[in-house]
């Protein structure tokens, strides 16, 4: 495919991509609207595209951003799928609490004990992937809960809760060890998410958010020039697959969902559990032990790994679906009355970031292990 014929596809998914905005009115979504901010800060940052197209061929870069362009695109149309009325409700915070206590005593436990000795045992991985699931659910459930509350001191207790939410990180700081740098930058997008939930002028906010972020784009070399590593490695893969020099891996993302923590008597599973793992053996020529240096990877984005599922049809499946997914929390919240189901949809909203960042792993989590944990409290609990 020739470069002017690529650029030509480029203006057609902006096109699209407007007649989306305005039929399905996505600018009243905060799903949206935080794409919209993170998207553009996480990859163009003034001297990104400077610097890539140093690297890369213009068909490679034309291609990932036609990639970008896909996944907007489908992720709005899954976030916009379910119809039902929402209405407003209040919840009694008095089980937040519990919930939200409970939640930090586990990734308090995982972060400073179990992530400790998970090099040792693949049962202690799958353990320590497991009870993290749990304490998102019982944890951003629990704040759920504690916003849609009643609760005069809500506000009080929510920041309390974050700034406990990141202690562990903040030690393993000061300890010298490897901590989570994206702690801190979530909960600030946790936090404009919880914003935009409350404030009922969407179209408002949604205009100051814009000329914010122009005028933050336009005037400060964000994140000192872009998150320009993570474009590198998502290229490299792009590449690869376009050139045929790696094979599709369709199994990759449903794997990470929730197979990869089931016990392995026979030895039958994959080595690899993530694409980032992929991407070092199969594309850089990394020995399985060397791989084991990073077991979490470095970040190649979901763009790569959705692409190397099965291309653009691969792009257009798993980013509706992401969509969907969000859509669905929205769906059980305000029908159900659930602030758990509302407090896992905002923070579902701000895990987009790591879906754009790193990979699909660090969205769905372990999805079906954890899925019929949330529809037993939301639907049995009633929480």
């Amino acid at each position: 495919m020739k470069f002017l014929e690529i650029f030509d596809f480029s203006f057609l998914l902006i096109l699209i991509l407007f007649f989306l905005l305005l039929t399905k009115k996505l600018y009243k979504e905060t799903a949206y609207v935080y794409l919209m901010i993170m998207v553009p800060l996480l990859y163009i940052p003034i001297g990104t595209f400077t610097y890539q197209m140093d690297v890369f061929d213009d068909n490679i870069f034309i291609v990932f951003f036609n990639l970008v362009l896909t996944s907007i695109i489908f992720i709005s149309l899954g976030m916009t799928s379910l119809k039902y009325e929402a209405k407003d409700f209040v919840t009694d915070s008095s089980i937040s609490h519990k919930l939200i206590l409970t939640g930090l005593g586990l990734i308090f436990f995982n972060e400073l004990v179990l992530g400790k000795m998970t090099a040792s045992s693949q049962v202690l991985l799958g353990l320590f992937f497991l009870i993290a699931d749990l304490a998102r659910i019982l944890f951003w459930g629990g704040l759920g809960i504690l916003i849609k509350s009643n609760n005069p001191k809500k506000y009080q207790l929510l920041l309390m809760y974050l700034v406990l939410f990141v202690i562990p990180n903040l030690l393993k700081a000061v300890l010298g060890e490897e901590f989570s740098r994206f702690s801190l930058v979530l909960l600030a997008f946790y936090g404009y998410i919880v914003f935009n939930e409350i404030f009922h002028n969407k179209k408002l906010i949604s205009a100051l958010t814009f000329f914010s972020v122009v005028a933050l784009g336009i005037n400060i070399n964000i994140f000192g020039g872009g998150d320009l590593f993570i474009v590198k490695y998502s290229m490299n893969i792009i590449q690869a697959v376009y050139n045929g020099t790696v094979d599709f891996k369709p199994g990759l993302i449903p794997f990470n969902m929730g197979f990869n923590i089931l016990p392995d008597p026979f030895h039958i599973k994959p080595k690899l559990f993530t694409i980032n793992a992929s991407y070092f053996m199969y594309i850089l020529g990394w020995s399985f032990e060397e791989t084991k240096k990073y077991p979490f990877g470095l970040g190649v984005t979901g763009i790569a790994d959705a692409f190397w599922s099965f291309g653009y049809l691969g792009v257009m499946f798993w980013f509706y679906m992401a969509g969907l997914y969000i859509a669905y929390l929205k769906k059980l919240a305000y029908t159900l009355q659930s602030g758990l189901a509302y407090g896992l949809y905002v923070s579902q909203i701000s895990a987009l970031f790591l879906l754009y960042r790193l990979d699909f792993s660090f969205f769905f989590g372990r999805l079906l292990v954890a899925l019929p944990i949330l529809l037993y409290l939301i639907k049995i609990k009633k929480l």
